[in-house]
């Protein structure tokens, strides 16, 4: 990614920061990172990670085309983009997950992110071996 779309991302996740009325300690606690690795994202000196534009797209509703691109509203399914919100996540937090395994959707989503990430690693070396064997 170039560094002015860095750049100008970083100015979009400020205004959904403001739009949220959320100081950047504030922002940053909801992806797990401090305040200064948080405000390196708002600068573009540091690129949003895949558990990050899941928690903007599913727990804080923001349109990742507009993100991304600058097109299109603020947030999803809000008639007016402009208007300050609440934060209301989208996903359930109540009984389902986080009472079976103390962990909530998004949590349970990069957990299997990662076990899919090491699934695809071992299969590929699998693969790497048998091709080689096959070579023999």
């Amino acid at each position: 990614m170039k560094h002015e779309d860095s750049v100008a991302i970083g100015e979009r996740l400020k205004k959904v920061r403001l739009n949220l009325s959320l100081r950047q300690a504030q922002m940053g606690e909801k992806f797990g990172i401090n305040q200064s690795t948080y405000g390196q994202k708002e600068r573009g000196l540091s690129a949003l990670t895949h558990e990050m534009y899941f928690i903007l797209f599913h727990e804080m509703r923001v349109d990742l085309n507009w993100l991304i691109s600058g097109e299109g509203d603020l947030f999803r399914n809000n008639p007016k983009p402009e208007a300050r919100i609440a934060y209301e996540p989208e996903v359930s937090y109540g009984q389902g997950n986080t009472a079976t395994t103390g962990m909530s959707n998004a949590e349970l989503m990069i957990k299997m992110m990662g076990m899919i990430q090491e699934l695809k690693q071992k299969y590929e070396s699998l693969e790497n071996r048998i091709n080689k064997s096959e070579d023999e």
